[in-house]
């Protein structure tokens, strides 16, 4: 009895650890994020509950929202729990930006079912600096999403006509594009 109970925690330890399942608008696509250890992960897609296909590239962590396009080709990550960038200032040298280092942190990402980085968009496209006050910090990292992590609000989703749409803490709603 012992043996099978052992044998069962190792089955559930070999398990990756992954991102919530997150469907296309039309509900052909599902798409998630999987952790296998430190250095591998994947991204999978699947179509009628069958993998269509996969990115063997960590271009997301578990911890990210992923959304597939219509046709199940590209697809957006969502960092919703952005690392604390370290602090630009080190002794002597001078500080390269104004304002608040956490606005120059990719919060939002598109690429394409190879892999291939489509485009970025920044904390700063999606956050007013003079909102910064709303950005929840944590020990390592930071809440900037409404809908996610305790943070009320309507979670993101992918609308009818194939966008993305999600509210920063400031309530704005923001769309990206397939």
């Amino acid at each position: 009895m012992h043996a099978a109970a052992a044998f069962a925690l190792l089955l559930l330890a070999a398990e990756p650890k992954s991102s919530p399942s997150k469907s296309s608008a039309n509900g052909l696509f599902a798409i998630h994020a999987e952790q296998v250890d430190e250095k591998t992960c994947r991204v999978v897609a699947n179509k009628d509950r069958d993998v269509v296909w996969k990115l063997d590239r960590c271009v997301a962590t578990p911890d990210d929202l992923l959304f597939i396009n219509n046709d199940g080709t590209r697809f957006w990550v969502l960092r919703i729990l952005p690392e604390l960038p370290e602090s630009p200032a080190v002794r002597g040298a001078p500080v390269a930006t104004k304002g608040d280092p956490m606005y120059e942190t990719v919060a939002a990402a598109e690429y394409d079912k190879d892999g291939k980085a489509l485009q970025s968009r920044k904390l700063k496209d999606f956050l007013e600096y003079k909102r910064r006050g709303l950005l929840r910090k944590l020990e390592k990292h930071f809440k900037w999403m409404q809908g996610v992590l305790d943070v009320p609000g309507k979670p993101p989703r992918v609308s009818d006509a194939d966008l993305l749409e999600f509210e920063p803490v400031s309530g704005k709603t923001q769309q990206l594009k397939f």
